[in-house]
């Protein structure tokens, strides 16, 4: 996870506490450490509509866990280098013109982390969930994006 995101201490200031602790969780799993008074803190209730809690349990048994159980590599990573590296360039890239580039994050993470199984399980998901990748959105990525030849290049298909 060599190119995890790196937080300023303002955005995280702005972050809820359950987003906070999740984070720290996957910057503590990335370094191999887990500080104690990260690992004695108290999680927030678990909450299935926002999936940060779930996340952070999963990376805190994954941490404290001696025992075999082979989904759960699979499930931290998952949880490190799709579902929250991905939240976290959302965070800071929050307008609607961004909408298809963090679709096209998220399919690269998952093209470059996950396990031929994991992506069998995944992208019909995803392909049910793409909304970012209906032409519109795509036109308005093209024409908010900061290089200006992608820009010269959504003008000229409209031609």
């Amino acid at each position: 996870a060599e190119d995890f995101p790196v937080i300023s201490e303002a955005v995280f200031q702005t972050f809820s506490t359950d987003v906070k602790y999740l984070y720290l969780l996957c910057i503590s799993v990335i370094n191999g450490d887990l500080p104690v008074a990260l690992h004695k803190q108290k999680m927030g209730p678990l909450c299935h509509s926002r999936w940060f809690t779930t996340a952070s349990r999963v990376l805190r048994l994954y941490v404290s866990c001696t025992c075999d159980l082979p989904w759960l590599p699979r499930f931290a990573n998952y949880v490190i280098n799709v579902y929250f590296k991905t939240y976290l360039e959302i965070k800071k890239k929050n307008s609607i013109s961004y909408g298809a580039n963090h679709l096209l994050l998220e399919l690269t993470n998952v093209q470059t982390h996950c396990s031929e199984e994991e992506k069998e399980v995944l992208f019909p998901v995803l392909q049910n969930n793409c909304f970012y990748a209906h032409p519109e959105a795509i036109f308005l990525s093209m024409l908010a994006d900061p290089r200006k030849i992608i820009r010269e290049r959504a003008i000229k298909t409209t031609h």
